[in-house]
């Protein structure tokens, strides 16, 4: 299927919220890839099939409504884990001379921490958070065979004997867990470094995610048309930007969760975490020197780091 990458601002959320263009079906790929070795994916399409970035039409529209009044029922829990994490977290870490991992020792343990006020919401089990986090990686074409066989076989398993529920848990959750995070890690460390020299009592925060994770979306043309002024044949797979060096800070933040119909379920419960953290870390004296960042080479479609080191200072 040819590609094209779309890098202009307004052509990009042009194309998104078109009905020329759909989503581009990540389940029917792991169809073609089942016929061509032989192996059953047919846990992880039945996921795939079920997350709405992936869908279009009534069901998604009928999916989103359901994942939407489960994040409502969620919400309350998710938030109260938020504030109960947050007063661990800065009580153990925030101390002069502390380096922290933003990504693997803050943004991640949060997600863990979310996932389990979940599914206890629900009163249902929460299930391996290596699972959570390596689920994604069937979105990227870069994953070994290996490695999607083997997270197809931890699927099987998971879903051995489980109601309904759980697969809209873990839709929810393997969708959250790398935007969320990724973005989370991100603004923190860019506002860190931004003001290098300001407490954190005295930082000026954006009042939302200033970075995002999430830097495209994929759609694919239903029937000739255009896109800005250049002619998309029916069929053509295009790539939209919707985050961009070359954006303005304010169309940036205008795209962190979307646009269109497939804007993100989980807008509202991001901004109100972000506005949790920033209070919460906000209350201290130190000052936070943001060292070094290092973005995950294997994590497509997201742009998110691996590790983004800041170290605490006495302000």
């Amino acid at each position: 299927m040819p590609l094209r990458i779309v890098a202009d601002y307004h052509v990009s959320r042009e194309v998104i919220t078109s009905r020329d263009f759909s989503t581009f079906r990540m389940g029917d790929q792991y169809r073609l890839l089942a016929e061509r070795t032989g192996h059953d994916f047919g846990a992880s399409i039945a996921l795939l099939d079920r997350l709405p970035t992936f869908m279009e039409g009534r069901a998604h529209k009928a999916t989103r409504k359901a994942m939407a009044l489960r994040n409502d029922a969620n919400k309350a829990a998710q938030l109260a884990a938020t504030d109960t994490y947050l007063a661990d977290f800065t009580a153990r870490e925030l101390r002069a001379g502390n380096s922290v991992d933003l990504m693997q020792a803050f943004a991640l343990p949060l997600l863990d921490a979310l996932a389990m006020a979940t599914t206890a919401a629900g009163g249902r089990p929460t299930p391996p958070m290596e699972f959570i986090r390596l689920f994604p990686s069937l979105f990227s074409s870069h994953t070994p065979l290996a490695r999607r066989i083997a997270i197809n076989t931890m699927l099987v398993a998971l879903a051995d004997g489980a109601d309904e529920a759980v697969f809209d848990d873990l839709a929810l959750l393997v969708l959250g867990i790398y935007p969320l995070s990724g973005s989370l890690a991100l603004t923190l460390h860019a506002t860190f470094a931004a003001q290098p020299e300001t407490p954190l009592r005295a930082i000026r925060w954006p009042d939302r995610f200033a970075a995002s994770a999430l830097h495209y979306v994929d759609r694919v043309c239903r029937r000739d048309t255009t896109g800005g002024n250049d002619a998309v044949a029916a069929g053509e797979r295009v790539r939209c930007l919707i985050q961009s060096a070359d954006w303005a800070h304010a169309q940036n933040q205008g795209m962190t969760f979307g646009a269109g119909a497939h804007l993100c379920l989980g807008r509202r419960l991001s901004e109100a975490i972000w506005d949790k953290v920033t209070r919460g870390l906000g209350g201290f004296d130190l000052v936070a020197q943001a060292g070094p960042l290092a973005m995950d080479a294997g994590g497509e479609p997201f742009d998110r780091p691996s590790h983004a080191f800041v170290t605490f200072q006495p302000a």
